[in-house]
């Protein structure tokens, strides 16, 4: 069997050579630039892949990121309602019976504090006066001339 090298003629100038070099390289140029199509096509479709892949895999980040935040906050949540319902309902709940209880007993107490006041209001004018006259009798210097 030939190998390729024994194909070749023996007498093989620099010349030759070089034309075939320059001959390849141009049908591989060629050759490549009758491909460009094919080439242009094939790297668009990968980076359409690369980018559904992109957007599938931040898709997925994002509802793994929502998922943890949810089973979190859950967690969280049932770990402070059985606190709250061990240890702090009973007091709170006294806290807001009572609190509303003296709110209302204080706006009972104003409502009959204002009509005290109102149906005595005269003689509550005449007290103020009085007391304002003698304070002011107090704040005065009289000059008595002989």
């Amino acid at each position: 069997m030939q190998t390729p090298a024994d194909l070749l003629p023996s007498t093989l100038s620099t010349q030759w050579v070089a034309q075939q070099t320059l001959s390849n390289q141009i049908m591989t140029t060629l050759h490549i630039l009758s491909h460009a199509d094919t080439i242009i096509t094939t790297a668009m479709r990968i980076y359409a892949l690369g980018g559904e892949l992109f957007s599938i895999a931040t898709i997925l980040l994002c509802l793994n990121f929502l998922a943890n935040t949810i089973k979190t906050v859950y967690q969280a949540g049932y770990a402070f309602g059985t606190f709250y319902r061990r240890w702090l309902h009973k007091p709170l709940k006294w806290l807001v019976i009572h609190a509303i209880t003296v709110t209302i007993l204080l706006c009972q107490l104003a409502w009959e504090g204002a009509m005290v006041i109102y149906n005595n209001r005269q003689q509550i004018i005449s007290a103020i006066a009085h007391a304002w006259h003698q304070v002011e009798r107090s704040f005065t210097y009289e000059v008595t001339l002989a």
